[in-house]
C-alpha cells in the first residue's frame, strides 16, 4: 500500500511517529479494513456512528477492533494537536496479521469542495462498475484508482456508479439521492455503503413528512429527475449540477435546500454539544 498519510504525525499502535518514517504502510495487506472520520474544528463528527460501523465491518471477518472508542477519540484528539490541523478527514485503519495487528490512525488528503460548489452544485459522471462488497471499506482492489482517473480526466468531482443493466447504484465515495415529483428516490440500502449522513438524511426525510423509495434508477430516467445530491463524510449534503450532459438545477429545488438546512442545524447540534 502506498503511504497516504499527510501532516507531520501518524499513530501506529498508540505510538506517536514521523510520517517521514512511514515503512509501516508497505506491510499492510489489502484486506485491511478502514474508517475515515471528518474533523471539524478537531472533532470528530458523529465519533459514535463511525465506530459503531467500523468495528461492524470487523465483525463480518470475525475480527474485533483492538482499541475502545474512548482510546481511538484520544489519539485522533492528539493527532489533531499534534499536526494543528482541524479541518481534515482523519482515517482509521486495521490490520490484521497472524504475528502482530497493526492500528494506524492518520490524516489524509480531504478533497472537500468548494464553498461554491453547495450553491452552485457539482459535475459528475456515470461510470460503469459496482463495488464488490460495498458495506465493508477495504483497500482491496483497484477500482477507486481508475474511478478517479475517470473523474479527473471529465473534471467531475464525482462518479455515478451504473451496474450492467444501466441501473444507478452510488456513487464512488457517497451516496446518491435524487428527486422527482416531490418524492426522494435512492438505491436501497443492501446495495450500498450504508453512509452515515445517508442515515441522517433518510431520518430527516421521514421527520419532514418526505416520502422515500429505495430503488435504482436507470440511467434513462436521469432526465425526469428535478434534481439529485450526494451525501457523504467529506461533503455532508451536496447539490449535483451536472451528470455527464444532463444539467440539473437542484440549487433550487426546495427538497434538498431543506434537507441541507436540516442537516446543517443537526451537524452543528452535534458539534456544540460536549462528546468525543
Amino acid at each position: 500500500m502506498r503511504q497516504e498519510a499527510v501532516s507531520d504525525y501518524f499513530v501506529v499502535n498508540g505510538e506517536l511517529c514521523s510520517t517521514q518514517h512511514s515503512e509501516i504502510f508497505e506491510s499492510l495487506s489489502q484486506d485491511s479494513l478502514y474508517e475515515v472520520v471528518k474533523l471539524v474544528n478537531g472533532k470528530p463528527l458523529f465519533f459514535e456512528e463511525h465506530m459503531q460501523r467500523f468495528r461492524a465491518s470487523a465483525a463480518s471477518y470475525l475480527l474485533i477492533i483492538p482499541h475502545s472508542d474512548e482510546e481511538i477519540s484520544l489519539e485522533i484528539a492528539r493527532l489533531s494537536k499534534q499536526n494543528q490541523q482541524l479541518q481534515i478527514n482523519c482515517k482509521l485503519l486495521y490490520c490484521h496479521q497472524p504475528d502482530q495487528d497493526i492500528f494506524l490512525t492518520y490524516m489524509v488528503p480531504s478533497e472537500y469542495p468548494s464553498p461554491d460548489s453547495y450553491t452552485h452544485g457539482i459535475h459528475t459522471i456515470l461510470f460503469s462498475g459496482v463495488r464488490e462488497n460495498p458495506n465493508i471499506k477495504t483497500l482491496k482492489g483497484s477500482f477507486r484508482y481508475r474511478v478517479k482517473s475517470a473523474r479527473e480526466e471529465a473534471n467531475a468531482y464525482e462518479a455515478l456508479l451504473t451496474d450492467g443493466e444501466g441501473c444507478i447504484s452510488e456513487g464512488s465515495r457517497s451516496n446518491i439521492f435524487f428527486v422527482k415529483k416531490g418524492m426522494i428516490y435512492t438505491p436501497p440500502a443492501q446495495t450500498v455503503l450504508m453512509g452515515i449522513t445517508r442515515k441522517h438524511v433518510m431520518a430527516i426525510c421521514q421527520q419532514q413528512g418526505l416520502k422515500v423509495v429505495e430503488t435504482r434508477l436507470h440511467r434513462d430516467e436521469l432526465a425526469e429527475l428535478d434534481g439529485a445530491f450526494l451525501t457523504g463524510t467529506t461533503v455532508d449534503v451536496l447539490p449535483v449540477a451536472s451528470i455527464d450532459g444532463l444539467q440539473l438545477d437542484s440549487m433550487n429545488c426546495p427538497e434538498i435546500r431543506m434537507i441541507i438546512e436540516q442537516y446543517t442545524q443537526q451537524m452543528q447540534s452535534y458539534l456544540d454539544n460536549p462528546g468525543p
